[in-house]
């Protein structure tokens, strides 16, 4: 059976996996296991987790401007030894990262059905930046996703990372929501059009500002929340940010 590529917690160390807090969307402020995976499809160049895509010997940007070791980064487990260090820690709500998780839907549906066949009650979130469809086998068993379309800001072509076919989908699932991360109010008109194009519902709507450290966020988050409040959206804030500082298994 096929491994799941987990992303490492430091160079050559142990899985990625963790028992935390959501730092954000609707979520944020409740306690969750974390299986952080490795791959990307997109390559933002704000991306808070560059280790899990932004490999020495390609061109990809970033503004860390630090390329990493692909053997360095991932490590990988079966399903079972997933299912088993999650048992362990003891908490069945379970958030999917990356990464993109959907890169990796054909192994995490034999983990999934592991962890639900033990736990009935056992759920999974799914962050996902939009851009690829979830397969039923994968779709059924999911509880929530966290969907971050990237804007312009993230350094890619929109045919990159805007795919309508896939974002109709999710904006008629009822098990997702919209999280935009924003900058700036170039930023918030983008997500206007994005969200008149694709979205009917405000109320699926989060916006959390770009920042990595406490000083950015006090910075921005005031001017984010009262531009989601004008405009009925939900606030994401980063909990985790104020709480561990921008860093690996948190």
């Amino acid at each position: 059976m096929d491994k799941l590529k987990i992303a490492r917690l430091e160079k050559n160390g142990g899985p990625e996996i963790f028992r935390s807090i959501q730092g954000e969307g609707p979520h944020a402020g409740q306690e969750r296991t974390f299986v952080r995976l490795s791959l990307c499809n997109l390559h933002c160049v704000w991306c808070d987790t560059p280790y899990t895509w932004n490999w020495q010997q390609t061109n990809f940007r970033h503004d860390d401007d630090e390329k990493f070791r692909r053997e360095e980064q991932i490590i990988e487990l079966s399903p079972e030894e997933v299912a088993e260090i999650i048992r362990e820690l003891g908490c069945n709500k379970i958030v999917i990262t990356g990464g993109e998780p959907m890169l990796q839907q054909a192994v995490l549906v034999p983990f999934m059905a592991l962890l639900r066949d033990v736990d009935p009650d056992c759920f999974f979130e799914v962050e996902t930046n939009g851009t690829i469809l979830p397969e039923p086998a994968f779709d059924t068993l999911v509880n929530h996703y966290n969907v971050s379309p990237k804007m312009t800001g993230a350094g890619m072509t929109e045919k990159q990372r805007i795919r309508p076919e896939v974002l109709n989908v999710f904006s008629t699932s009822p098990k997702a929501i919209f999280k935009f991360v924003v900058r700036d109010e170039e930023d918030l008109r983008e997500v206007e059009r994005f969200t008149a194009r694709f979205i009917t519902d405000p109320s699926d709507v989060f916006l959390m500002a770009k920042g990595r450290t406490v000083e950015q966020l006090d910075m921005m988050e005031p001017r984010v929340q009262q531009w989601a409040e004008d405009r009925k959206w939900g606030f994401s804030p980063r909990l985790h940010v104020r709480m561990f500082g921008d860093k690996r298994g948190v």
